[in-house]
């Protein structure tokens, strides 16, 4: 199995499949490489896949330590010199689609297109300029039963994900990919999502971005996919209305296609990056 040593005592798992032009796909909170399953069996006949579990998560190493933004970051770019990608489609979801921004404000020039799924993006919680996204509370509550009742609170998370009616086996799937993260990284990195604000990188990131978001999405709520769509120069928002916070499963087919239209569309050029925020997340 394929690694790279991004730090000393720590490797990222990847997988690479298929040839063509590159779609990196980074998965979201307490996840792994494993839920692409339905976009890498169908598109590496066409496109070069490539899957990796970030730091914490699935087959990658947990240390005990910093799960920041510029972490994952980093982490992101070591990837991609490692392979060479050039011309790439970074695809985020969820903690992927913050990523992903997150990424574009440091390393805009390497990517050519972005993808957010269901992307925390601009923030995950609310605030009083942006009253959309979880309660701080609520996020300090699935804290508190992360430490106390991990396996049922990770089910009834899962469960929580779906708006489409989805057989409870793939459900299972979905939870046992979950608690191959340790309880340590899952705390750590909602602490990041809790409390890093990227709203004003937005207006600096002139790579073409598609927001795909489900309409019934109750994780990140399909508010916040329309505000980051809006703020974003180059932003167009898909709308998925079969969909909560998992279309490329629940709506697959449809996730698919609209992923090769968006690839294939005749390329933006991008603006020089402005200034940016870089180093003041923190709200």
């Amino acid at each position: 199995m394929p690694y790279l040593q991004v730090d000393s005592g720590v490797n990222l798992f990847y997988e690479v499949r298929g040839k063509g032009k590159p779609i990196l796909f980074v998965h979201g909170w307490t996840m792994s490489h494993d839920v692409w399953e339905y976009q890498v069996s169908e598109l590496a006949n066409r496109y070069q896949t490539i899957t990796i579990d970030l730091r914490g998560n699935g087959d990658s190493d947990k240390p005990w330590g910093d799960y920041s933004y510029s972490t994952y970051v980093s982490d992101l770019h070591a990837l991609i010199e490692h392979l060479g990608l050039r011309d790439i489609t970074l695809v985020g979801w969820s903690l992927g689609g913050a990523i992903g921004i997150a990424y574009l404000s440091k390393y805009q020039g390497t990517v050519s297109r972005f993808v957010s799924v269901d992307g925390a993006v601009p923030v995950f919680t609310q605030s009083q300029a942006i009253p959309y996204g979880q309660l701080g509370s609520k996020v300090d509550d699935w804290i508190a039963q992360e430490q106390s009742r991990r396996p049922d609170f990770t089910k009834e998370f899962v469960d929580s994900m779906f708006y489409a009616k989805i057989g409870e086996y793939t459900k299972l799937w979905i939870w046992d990919i979950t608690m191959k993260t340790s309880w340590n990284v899952a705390i750590q990195s909602l602490i990041t999502l809790r409390d890093t604000n990227l709203t004003k990188l937005l207006p600096a990131i002139r790579t073409p971005v598609a927001v795909f978001h489900g309409v019934y999405d109750e994780v990140v709520p399909y508010q916040l996919g329309k505000l980051a769509a809006g703020r974003l120069p180059n932003g167009t928002l898909t709308s998925f209305h079969g969909s909560g916070h998992v279309p490329f499963i629940e709506e697959k087919d449809k996730f698919n296609k609209e992923l090769v239209r968006f690839i294939e569309q005749p390329p933006v050029q991008a603006k020089p990056k402005t200034a940016n925020s870089w180093f003041s997340w923190r709200s």
